[in-house]
């Protein structure tokens, strides 16, 4: 993990690779705790949640209890955590296939969702999860579903849903296919239209990507004015980013791209 200034000026690291106090084999979450200035990490390998402060000292760590596919922190300092469809029988039966996870800054479970398949039978989910943290607001989404989720405590609700028309999957073909059957089955029946399952929120936009015909599109709906667009601003710079999205902030959306992958759209543009 890197850290540095807003201008690109290197900083230093924050931990190293391995299995000792303040290690990780791979850094697979990475947030702020804004209450106590704290930078957790994730290392699913070694199933702990490591703390460092902000200029990367080492704290301390906790024991992962929950099996998750991500997670993020809320503005009071609580963790939440997205169980997809992974199994924590280890919890108990109450606890055993819940969607949304609450904790403390010390891994201790505070509350709990429902249980997916009850709520909401016709949805199938898979473990390719995004989940969001916007403005203390919590939603998350499944690649190959159509349905973006919002929690309020530990109720669920449907908050969106995108409407392929004829294009959409036959859902109910496949509810009862494991998760792997699920996406082999649907590839197979070569459905050109699909949810990437990643979205992100300012206050004002949602953005969701989509793949037609194995090519990956952001879309942006309008809250204000109810109205779906293809582009933000020029269309040209947005071609850089296409399926680079990772986050937002305010009301700004943040993307990545590899250094060559830049440098090639920038002579491709130049040539066009």
């Amino acid at each position: 993990i890197y850290a540095f200034e807003l201008n690109g000026e290197f900083i230093g690291s924050i931990g190293q690779k391995g299995r000792g106090p303040g290690e990780y084999l791979a850094p697979e979450g990475i947030e702020i705790d804004k209450v106590n200035n704290e930078l957790i990490v994730v290392s699913v390998a070694n199933r702990k949640f490591l703390r460092y402060d902000l200029v990367g000292n080492f704290l301390g760590d906790f024991d992962v209890e929950v099996a998750f596919v991500d997670f993020k922190i809320l503005d009071n300092g609580n963790f939440v955590l997205l169980g997809g469809d992974y199994s924590n029988t280890h919890l108990g039966e109450e606890m055993n296939k819940r969607i949304i996870y609450i904790t403390d800054n010390r891994g201790k479970i505070i509350s709990y969702g429902p249980k997916f398949c009850v709520d909401f039978e016709d949805v199938k989910i898979t473990r390719l999860a995004n989940l969001m943290v916007q403005n203390n607001e919590i939603s998350y989404s499944y690649k190959l579903s159509d349905t973006i989720f919002q929690v309020n405590d530990t109720v669920i609700t449907a908050k969106y849903k995108i409407d392929f028309g004829d294009y959409a999957l036959d859902r109910k073909s496949l509810m009862n296919k494991s998760t792997q059957d699920f996406i082999h089955t649907s590839n197979k029946i070569g459905n050109p239209i699909s949810f990437n399952g990643r979205h992100f929120q300012t206050e004002n936009y949602l953005l969701f990507q989509i793949t037609v015909n194995r090519i990956s599109f952001s879309l942006y709906y309008n809250k204000n004015c109810n109205k779906l667009f293809t582009s933000l601003n020029n269309p040209i710079d947005e071609s850089f980013w296409i399926g680079n999205f990772v986050s937002s902030y305010k009301d700004y959306f943040i993307a990545s791209m590899d250094a060559h992958e830049l440098f090639s759209s920038i002579e491709s543009l130049k040539k066009n």
